[in-house]
C-alpha cells in the first residue's frame, strides 16, 4: 500500500472511532460533523480502497434504525415520488438500485406495476440486512453487496435509479457514469436524483460524457431543501 493510501486509512479509521464514540445514542452535532469529515477523507480514497472505506462509514451509520428518517420523513416520500415519476411509463424488466440503503425506497419500486426484477445494492451489510426484512414477501427483489465505485452488478438492466449517491464517490463520478451506462441496456433509462443546485456539478458527466439523452430534468423546489430528478436514456 502506497504512503498516501497508508496515510488515508488511518485518518478515516481515527475519524471513524470518534464518530462511534461521539453518537451512541443517535444522531448529534458532533457526530454530524465528524461524519463530513470521514465523507471527505473517503473522496480522497481510490478504487477499492474507496469501496472499503465506504463500507465501514456506513456500517457505523446504520447502528442506528432509520438513520437518515426515510420512512418517517415527509420530505423523502415527496423525493420518492418524485423519483417514481420520472421513471415514465415502462415497462421495465430488470431494473436496477443503486444505494439501496435500508429498502424503504426499494419496497416502493418493487411493488410498482411498472417494474420486473428489482437488483437492489448498497454498500452496508448493516443496511442491507434491513432492507431484506423490510422487503420480506416481494419475491421480485435480489440485494447485493457492492459499491458503485468498483462492484456493481454486470447487468444489463433497463432501468437504473441512482439516488442520493453521487455525494460519495468523490473524483470518480466519470468512471462511475462510463460503469453505469455500460450495465444499461440500449434504450434503456437511468435516473439520478440529488439536491439542487449541486445536482448540477453531480449529475455533468452523466449529460455530457456519457452519451445519453436527456428525457427530462425537474428540479422541485421543496420548502426543506430543493432536489433535481434527471431521467437519461441510452440510444437503442
Amino acid at each position: 500500500m502506497s504512503r498516501s493510501r497508508s496515510h488515508t486509512n488511518s485518518l478515516f479509521h481515527c475519524l471513524s472511532g470518534a464518530y462511534a464514540l461521539s453518537s451512541p445514542g443517535g444522531p448529534n452535532r458532533l457526530g454530524d460533523v465528524l461524519h463530513r469529515l470521514m465523507y471527505r477523507v473517503v473522496a480522497l480514497g481510490g478504487g477499492r480502497i474507496q469501496a472499503r472505506l465506504l463500507r465501514r462509514m456506513f456500517d457505523l451509520h446504520h447502528r442506528e434504525p432509520d438513520r437518515w428518517s426515510y420512512e418517517t420523513s415527509s420530505y423523502d416520500r415527496e423525493r420518492f415520488t418524485a423519483v417514481l415519476r420520472g421513471i415514465g411509463p415502462g415497462p421495465y424488466e430488470r431494473v436496477l438500485e443503486v444505494g439501496c440503503s435500508e429498502g424503504v425506497f426499494t419496497r416502493a419500486l418493487a411493488s410498482d406495476d411498472r417494474v420486473g426484477a428489482v437488483t437492489a445494492v448498497d454498500v452496508s451489510l448493516r443496511a442491507l440486512e434491513t432492507a431484506r426484512r423490510r422487503c420480506e414477501g416481494l419475491s421480485n427483489v435480489s440485494f447485493v453487496s457492492g459499491s458503485i465505485v468498483n462492484e456493481a452488478p454486470p447487468g444489463p438492466f433497463d432501468l437504473i435509479i441512482c439516488s442520493e449517491m453521487l455525494y460519495y464517490v468523490g473524483g470518480r463520478r466519470a468512471a462511475v457514469a462510463r460503469e453505469l451506462v455500460k450495465r444499461l441496456a440500449p434504450g434503456g433509462i437511468l435516473v439520478l436524483e440529488h439536491v439542487h443546485p449541486e445536482s448540477g456539478r453531480l449529475h455533468a458527466s452523466f449529460i455530457h460524457s456519457a452519451g445519453l439523452e436527456v428525457l427530462e430534468r425537474t428540479v422541485v423546489r421543496h420548502s426543506i431543501r430543493p432536489f433535481e430528478v434527471l431521467a437519461l436514456r441510452r440510444p437503442a
